[in-house]
């Protein structure tokens, strides 16, 4: 959920946690550095079994285990969920420069990629059915991965460094 953590997206999957335990529902959660003992001493009463870390270096392997994401929607998280081909659930963070994160999050709804959920509404959401929807339909949440995967350029930076060395010789 970005480097940072997002509280709001802390709060709430802590709200749930005991529900997501008891439904089966498998959790990895990064809360960032600021938030960790709080969130992790909740889960170990409430999710003991939930893998919950400050902060994801293994990010290839987040993306692995997870059959969807919930999470912010900034740029390098964009980036990351459609070179991997991962449905997702986005929270865009309300008080992003330019509104930027509810643009990323609506460009990927709007090609079946990603739900989207306004951070206003997230007290009143229940976050569990969401998931126990979205894993009882493995479907749509195929079709959310492979659009996803359709918006992601895995190879944008190689790509980007290309060009550079192009525009560098023609100078030359």
């Amino acid at each position: 959920w970005g480097s940072q953590g997002a509280r709001a997206l802390n709060d709430l999957m802590l709200a749930h946690a005991a529900r997501l335990r008891a439904e089966g529902i498998r959790l990895w959660h990064q809360t960032g550095p600021e938030d960790f003992a709080r969130v992790q001493a909740a889960y170990a009463t409430a999710y003991p079994e939930a893998r919950v870390e400050p902060f994801i270096d293994a990010m290839d392997e987040a993306y692995a285990f997870a059959d969807v994401v919930l999470c912010r929607a900034g740029a390098t998280t964009i980036a990351e969920l459609t070179a991997a081909g991962k449905p997702s659930i986005l929270v865009p963070f309300p008080y992003a420069t330019h509104d930027h994160q509810t643009k990323n999050a609506q460009a990927l709804a709007a090609r079946g990629a990603a739900v989207v959920l306004p951070q206003s509404v997230l007290p009143s959401v229940d976050v569990v059915r969401m998931l126990i929807d979205l894993f009882a339909a493995p479907d749509r949440l195929a079709a959310m991965g492979k659009a996803a995967a359709a918006l992601g350029r895995p190879q944008a930076a190689r790509a980007l460094a290309e060009d550079i060395v192009r525009l560098a010789q023609r100078k030359s």
